[in-house]
């Protein structure tokens, strides 16, 4: 299942387009994204079951940020042997773990203004968390993450 946000409705990625998930479902889940992800456990459910005649294509240009009102975004640094050694720095035991501002999340496609003549960037794993999670047994986490995606850190 491939969530998205096209013109700030939650909409459902296929591979022939997207169906919007407010009229889809009566009203029963959207238009918000992150109302989906607030009550993820039922949405999948419908979800799944969503009537794919209502598919309409759209432009990859319109897509808007996946998560569009993240309460907290965390970042894990220094997560494996060769980022820390790129750096000149000990690879630690624990990776370091530090927040980033919600709003530096933008759509797939969207523009962003550099300040200067050359840019540090990576690419990232984002794992996108469907539901509270505190004190989760590794054996149950994937049922936590309501996706992942690619991110761009710069």
């Amino acid at each position: 299942m491939k969530l998205g946000q096209l013109n700030n409705r939650a909409v459902l990625i296929t591979d022939g387009g997207a169906i919007d998930i407010a009229t889809a479902t009566s009203g029963a889940f959207g238009p918000s994204l992150q109302a989906i992800y607030e009550d993820f456990d039922n949405a999948k459910v419908v979800l799944a079951d969503l009537d794919l005649s209502l598919v309409v294509p759209f432009d990859l240009g319109d897509l808007q940020s996946p998560t569009p009102a993240p309460r907290q975004v965390f970042a894990i640094g220094l997560n494996y042997g060769s980022h820390a050694e790129e750096a000149g720095l000990a690879i630690p035991t624990v990776p370091a773990t530090f927040t980033k501002f919600p709003s530096s999340l933008s759509g797939p496609f969207s523009d962003i203004e550099l300040s200067g003549d050359t840019v540090d960037w990576e690419v990232e794993v984002v794992a996108v968390i469907g539901r509270t999670a505190e004190f989760v047994a590794e054996a149950e986490a994937w049922s936590y993450v309501a996706g992942l995606t690619v991110g761009q850190d710069i």
